[in-house]
């Protein structure tokens, strides 16, 4: 766990990442950016930010920031239940207009 401090300051130097990447940020959309440290405590070394630009259920798009030096640990994701025309766990995609799965990047 890191200290509110600490977390501000992070959290501050993201924003500024993003402006500087051309990105416009509001200062309350600022304060939205998460820090995250996966519970060990040593952000500036491990971790990520988020900014959330909006959530649902199926889809979400987010800006993820790394501060010089920073890694961002292993980490495992839920699996989520397969929609049409939506990733699946195996990064492949289905659609409705293409036959069976195809790969991603």
């Amino acid at each position: 766990m890191i200290k509110r401090s600490e977390y501000t300051r992070v959290q501050q130097q993201a924003a500024a990442m993003i402006r500087a990447a051309g990105i416009q940020l509001t200062e309350a959309e600022a304060q939205r950016i998460d820090v995250v440290d996966f519970g060990l405590g040593r952000v500036a070394a491990e971790g990520v930010q988020v900014f959330t630009f909006f959530a649902t259920e199926r889809i979400s798009a987010k800006v993820l920031v790394m501060l010089p030096h920073q890694t961002e640990p292993e980490h495992w994701h839920p699996p989520r239940q397969c929609h049409q025309g939506w990733c699946r766990p195996d990064r492949s995609l289905h659609s409705a207009r293409h036959r069976g799965p195809r790969p991603l990047g």
